[in-house]
């Protein structure tokens, strides 16, 4: 009887560490799943990380062979809270927010409305326009302003500084080609004889706070690459 209860005892006994070891694996492999956090290839153009990534291509006629990359910075249980794309060409580099993507290379152009534009080519609505072009100074830098903003209204003036070199802002309102009013910023910054220029248009009856703080992510972490 003795040797029978015994028996038992180790038979009941080596049950319960079987099943623990099972519960055990079970919960280690629960948590990598959810610890885990996911993931973004390069090229990607998606911010919503739950739903996977798509790849925005730069337009047919680029001429342009830099892409740009992903970064995210996670917060509690490893979530994704801020996504942040950076652009490295020949010339300037800059980092954008991962809500937009590169619509043309040559002439350099980025939008949040992945560049699906309403008739007529006109920005739609919530939809804004970053583009970068650079030329040969020319001239005087006031008088080229003069030109290239005439007809333009309600100017403001201010002194941004962009890759360590102070330029010229102005904020004006305008129309698109159907004649829907258009609120825009233009910087223009001199480097030796070169003159960048950085443009931002959106609907002026769109909130303009959201467009502002994604320029100025943009000029604020422009820089202009030395020439060979």
């Amino acid at each position: 009887m003795y040797s029978m209860q015994h028996k038992k005892k180790i038979i009941i006994a080596g049950i319960v560490v079987v099943v623990a070891v099972i519960a055990a694996c079970i919960v280690e492999s629960r948590h990598g799943q959810i610890a885990k956090a996911p993931t973004l290839s390069a090229g990607s153009q998606s911010g919503n990380v739950a739903t996977g990534t798509t790849v925005s291509p730069v337009a047919a006629n680029s001429s342009s062979s830099a892409m740009p990359t992903t970064t995210s910075s996670a917060g509690a249980l490893g979530l994704s809270v801020s996504m942040q794309r950076s652009y490295a060409g020949d010339s300037f580099s800059f980092n954008y927010p991962a809500s937009w993507s590169i619509f043309n290379a040559a002439p350099f152009s980025i939008t949040n409305f992945r560049g699906q534009y309403a008739s007529g080519d006109v920005i739609p609505k919530g939809g804004a326009e970053i583009d970068v072009v650079t030329t040969t100074n020319y001239g005087a830098l006031k008088n080229i302003m003069a030109t290239e903003l005439m007809g333009a209204a309600h100017m403001t003036t201010s002194a941004p500084v962009v890759s360590g070199i102070t330029c010229t802002e102005e904020n004006y309102d305008r129309s698109f080609s159907d004649g829907t009013p258009s609120a825009n910023v233009a910087v223009y910054c001199e480097r030796g004889t070169e003159l960048w220029k950085i443009y931002l248009s959106y609907r002026a009856n769109d909130p303009a706070a959201a467009h502002m703080s994604d320029f100025n992510e943009v000029l604020s972490s422009m820089q202009f690459l030395p020439k060979d």
